[in-house]
């Protein structure tokens, strides 16, 4: 499970998890469903222990995609969904599901992004999709628009020529400030002052033109592959990282180069810390709770709050519910009242299927698949908005789903 080789990584963690063994074999393959923070009134019904609910796939026929689409990304501005995919496309949506606005990258497809709502600029993790290229083979594209409304236009690339990979992305500072951080992998032949290759780096992109920015901070702690990033609901100063080292990380930007916590991951005696004890596929926050997955089939509910205080490093997770036995590629969180470890719903997209999970009382249900693709391909990426969940994977398509009650799905 560990032998996943780094640039594509996504694609080949879903390559793994293709060959995990399946438990109960004779259930047909249902896929599909996920949440995050765009809660309305059906979502906090469906929060409350006991609810009945269900997952339901609305026919949408969302395609413009010539390959896998990769990531998914919010637009608050527009309550819409920003593609990006193998094709090397990004498309912007219409809230409803109509493709607004096309733009290629050249000679890139992007593996993580991220809108900055304040400052109006999107920021995508360009990897090189022919590797005879001269370009570097990594980079991150920078797109802003004139308001709220207008289109995207490309207005910078940062290359990152000593980096094999850029792996994530994402804003950080409550978008009240134009910085953001970085997973990034060391090519083999860069020189460093580090052993390790695996970084993780924080950039300001007012510090001056973003074709030459240098990071202002680079930490050197994960022993492995960066996966994943989220930024922390309250303070602008911290953000988290999760690695294939089976590690989540808490990072202060006033602490220098060391992390201000570490959850899972082997210790120095051979033992565990409370967490995951293998690779972290993705980690999403909502209030003072951050929910966290991996190929360890471990769905893991974490107090914020804990893992800031002076002993996070002996902090446990408040939950943990696992999904029907089976590696979790990507999860995404929504918000319902409550407190931490009795609030909130989780999607979780494996190759088995696409599930919510009631936080509360750890009620998983497995969503419904598009009637028009009963067999449909596993999901990369996951995200909310005002009309529901939607998702984008292996089939190129964008499909919506809705999450309510069974009283109203029916």
């Amino acid at each position: 499970l560990m032998q996943v080789p780094e640039p594509a990584f996504k694609q080949d963690v879903l390559d793994i998890m293709r060959q995990l063994p399946l438990a109960h074999q004779s259930q047909p393959q249902q896929q599909h469903l996920p949440v995050e923070r765009v809660c309305g009134p059906n979502l906090e019904s469906v929060g409350r222990p006991g609810v009945p609910f269900q997952v339901q796939a609305i026919e949408v026929q969302a395609r413009e995609h010539a390959g896998s689409i990769f990531t998914l990304t919010h637009d608050p501005a527009n309550d819409a969904i920003i593609t990006t995919g193998r094709d090397g496309k990004m498309v912007a949506w219409t809230p409803d599901g109509s493709a607004k606005q096309t733009l290629q990258l050249d000679n890139y497809y992007a593996c993580s992004a991220d809108v900055n709502i304040r400052q109006q600029s999107l920021l995508l993790c360009g990897v090189a999709r022919d590797s005879n290229t001269s370009q570097p083979s990594a980079c991150i594209f920078l797109f802003k628009r004139a308001n709220g409304a207008g289109p995207w236009a490309r207005v910078g690339i940062l290359p990152r020529p000593e980096m094999k990979i850029v792996t994530a992305v994402r804003c950080i500072g409550n978008g009240s400030s134009n910085t953001f951080a970085t997973g990034e992998q060391r090519a083999s032949n860069a020189s460093t002052a580090h052993q390790r290759k695996d970084c993780v780096c924080v950039y300001d992109a007012s510090s001056g033109p973003f074709e030459s920015l240098q990071a202002q901070t680079v930490y050197w702690e994960h022993s492995d592959i960066i996966t994943c990033l989220a930024a922390h609901p309250h303070d602008s100063e911290l953000f988290f990282s999760g690695s294939k080292d089976s590690t989540v990380k808490l990072w202060d930007k006033r602490m220098g180069n060391s992390s201000a916590g570490t959850m899972g991951g082997s210790m120095p005696d051979g033992s565990f810390r409370p967490g995951h004890t293998q690779m972290i596929t993705c980690i999403d926050t909502f209030d003072h709770t951050l929910v966290s997955a991996g190929l360890d089939e471990k769905l893991l509910v974490w107090d914020i709050r804990m893992m800031a205080s002076p002993t996070a490093g002996a902090c446990a997770p408040v939950k943990q519910i696992e999904v029907g036995q089976q590696a979790i590629l990507k999860i995404a969180a929504a918000s319902t009242a409550g407190p931490v470890g009795s609030a909130g719903l989780v999607a979780v997209s494996s190759v088995r299927g696409l599930f919510v999970v009631r936080i509360c009382d750890g009620e998983v249900v497995r969503a419904s698949p598009p009637t028009s693709r009963p067999q449909a391909q596993p999901y990369h990426d996951l995200k909310w908005t005002s009309l529901g969940l939607w998702a984008g994977g292996e089939d190129k398509v964008l499909d919506r789903f809705n999450v309510r009650p069974a009283v109203y799905a029916q």
